[in-house]
Formats: structure tokens, sequence, C-alpha cells
């Protein structure tokens, strides 16, 4: 095996390029670019994580623990050559040295990357690092079997099926097989791999590019989109945005609609402890920060609550903060949107709400959305010195069509 058992595997033998390609150690610089690919549920759809708003706080954490000197993992930013761009990710990880395995993780990045053979030969380069570099005798990797263009790509690069674990994986509504693949050293296609691939070591630094900034560039201050609608657009919250929020929760109006206990003032400082507990650290709770189109001003926000995985149930609510974006139809795009999210995306069954009997364009932006009344509670809300029903609203799957995700989650269409 090459190199002492404590090496660090995250900047051994520095980065190395393919044909087309740089793999080059991962590192902070490319936490912008990552960010936006990793709140684009088209490029999560094919690697199991649960698609959700990721805030550039959750992504900061999750890259300094995978930074760090670490013996079992070896983490590459993909970089297209010609234009020093980043595209994707290339991964090593569960390394065993004993027994001389690793488990390969992949991702391309933008959809404009994706179709060119990047995926392949990422592959061919990654497993000649580890065959070559690392000595190690096979790498195994999970894909779904929607995923057809990964399984073509990890085919030609020489992997093979090895087992499948049937109907493991919810999406769009449909349950789908793991396929376990694998490929080994000794494999006649790695013997001309290695043969080609030219592996740079640490004193060879041709390879360094910074795929977030180039000399002249500025760095790209639009929000991060999940989910672009016709009038909204949904993202990821984050700590600039909580001096609007306070501004919102502290205006009586606005409040007046939102069922708080206790309207009145809210400090920045206040919300920094509730966005850490409740916007950015709690599972069952997901929030989207909403933008007005084409602008992309922040104009409120939309949320899934009391999200039950084991039921498929969750509640929600939202809030138009701007005033002067109210009454232009961008609530019932953003309830609509949201639902989509459950359903489609997370693979909720029924969604429910709560709104008051007062709120007359609430109740239509909700019914025009896709929910309907299924209860009331009689005279349960205090407001403008008379007593109000709470009206409970829900949307089921079954009777909701996805207006935009359903071809975000498709499935590959498989080749004769």
């Amino acid at each position: 095996m090459r190199g002492p058992e404590n090496e660090d595997l995250t900047t051994a033998g520095g980065g190395f390029n393919t044909e087309r390609l740089v793999l080059r150690p991962l590192d902070r610089s490319d936490l912008p670019v990552h960010a936006h690919w990793l709140n684009d549920f088209g490029t999560l759809r094919t690697t199991g994580a649960l698609p959700a708003p990721r805030t550039i706080d959750d992504l900061s954490d999750d890259y300094t623990r995978n930074l760090a000197p670490r013996q079992d993992a070896a983490l590459f930013s993909v970089v297209e050559r010609q234009s020093g761009e980043s595209i994707g990710w290339a991964f090593l990880v569960d390394i065993d040295r004993r027994h001389r395995s690793a488990k390969l993780v992949l991702g391309i990045g933008p959809p404009s990357a994706r179709g060119k053979g990047f995926g392949t030969e990422a592959t061919g380069g990654l497993l000649a690092y580890a065959f070559k570099n690392l000595g190690l005798r096979s790498v195994w990797l999970l894909v779904y079997a929607f995923n057809q263009a990964g399984i073509r790509a990890y085919a030609k690069a020489g992997f093979h099926d090895i087992g499948r674990r049937r109907a493991a994986h919810l999406l769009n509504g449909r349950w789908w097989d793991t396929i376990y693949m694998e490929v080994c050293r000794e494999s006649a296609a790695h013997a001309r791999a290695l043969a080609t691939r030219r592996m740079h070591t640490r004193a060879d630094r041709t390879w360094g590019v910074n795929p977030v900034m180039s000399s002249g560039d500025t760095l790209d201050t639009s929000p991060i989109l999940n989910i672009v609608g016709e009038k909204v657009a949904l993202g990821p919250p984050n700590r600039e945005q909580l001096p609007a929020y306070a501004r919102w929760f502290s205006d009586l109006d606005t409040m007046r609609s939102q069922g708080s206990p206790e309207p009145g003032p809210r400090t920045v400082d206040e919300l920094g402890k509730w966005y850490d507990t409740e916007m950015s650290g709690n599972p069952a709770r997901t929030w989207f920060s909403v933008y007005e189109q084409p602008s992309l001003r922040h104009i409120g926000f939309v949320e899934l609550n009391h999200i039950d995985h084991r039921h498929r149930t969750a509640t929600m609510s939202l809030m138009v903060g701007e005033p002067d974006a109210r009454g232009r139809g961008y609530g019932t795009e953003m309830a609509r949107l949201i639902l989509d999210y459950g359903f489609t995306a997370v693979g909720l069954h029924n969604i429910m709400l709560e709104v008051y009997a007062f709120n007359e364009a609430g109740q239509r932006a909700y019914r025009k959305a896709g929910f309907s009344d299924f209860a009331r509670r009689t005279q349960a809300y205090y407001a403008d010195g008379q007593w109000w029903d709470i009206i409970l609203m829900e949307a089921l799957s079954t009777e909701f069509e996805s207006p935009l995700l359903a071809k975000v989650f498709a499935p590959d269409e498989v080749r004769p």
C-alpha cells in the first residue's frame, strides 16, 4: 500500500488530471458554489439525500467536519480544465486500509455539465487514484434504479452489479431498488485506465484552480434558490434576513393573521436564538425564505412544521411580510409550491393548516392552492374585541397535481 498508515488522505498526492478534468482536494473555497448545487433538487434527486433548503451556516458546519484531517476519506472537487469551473465532487469514503476497500460518491452539479461524459471520466480518474495511489483493491457504490444515466456512467467506468436491495428508495410516489455496484483493481478496464492516467504529486501544483472566482470576477451574491415558480421562488433562509423577520414579526397588522399569542416587538438578537433552534436546527421543520420574481426581493416565508415521516403528515404556514406584495397571488403560489415540495420531494400524504375566519384572503389563497376545509373550531381565537372561528384545512397527495417538481424528480428514461 502506498504511503504510511497514518497518511492524511485528503491531501495525499495533491490533485490529478484526466483528459478534460482536474480533481483537486476539496477546500472551503468550494462552499459557495456547492451551496447552490446542494439546494438544487434536481441535483439531489440521485444522491439519496432528503431534499431540503440548506443554509450556508449548515453547509459551513458540514465542511468544517469533513475537511478536518481524517484517515477514512479522500474528498475532491471536480473542475473542468478548459473553463476552470468547478462542476462537481468525487469522494472516496469509508476507506478501509486493512481490507483495501472504499465507497465512491460522485455528483455533477450544474445541469449544463451533465450528459457530456464527465461523470464517467471523473469516476475513472478517482478509481485510478484509489488503485494506484492508495493501493486499494476494490471500490463500491450505491445507485438508484431510476438513475439510468448514473448506471451507464458507472458501467462504462468498469463497475458491475453485485446485488439489489428491493423497493428501498421512494421517489415521486414510487418505490425503487437500490443497486450495489463494485469494481476491483484486477479488472481489465482499469488496467488500461491505470496505464493512461497522469497523476500529479504534491509538489506539482499546476492543477490548482479556484472554482468560484477567477481574476476580474465578483462573488455571486444572488440568493440560493430551491424552487422557482412563476411569481415567487423559494430558498434557504440566512442570518442576513433576520432584520426583515424582526420587522415583520414586530408589525401588529402582519401578525394579526399569524396567530401570535403575544403580539409585540421582536429584536434581531431574540430571533437569532430562534433561528438556531427552529429555522436551521429543527428536523421536524423545513423553512423557506420566499423571493419575489424576477426581482428576487425577500418578501416572506413558507414552512412545513411537525413533519411526521411515519404517518407522512405535516402542518403548513406562510407569511407575505412586505405589505406591497400582498394581493398579487403570491400567497396562492407559495402554498402550491410548499404542497408540491411536501408531496413530491418529501413524500408526505396529508398537509394541514389553520386559518382564522376573519382572514378571507388567506382562505381564498389556500383553496386555490388545493386545500379544503375539514373542521372548524368555534370561537377559538380572540381578535379585534371578538371571538373568531379557527378553520382547519387539509390537502392530500392523491388529490394534488404537481405543478413543478414531478418533472424535477422524474426517473430517467430506460434506453433499449
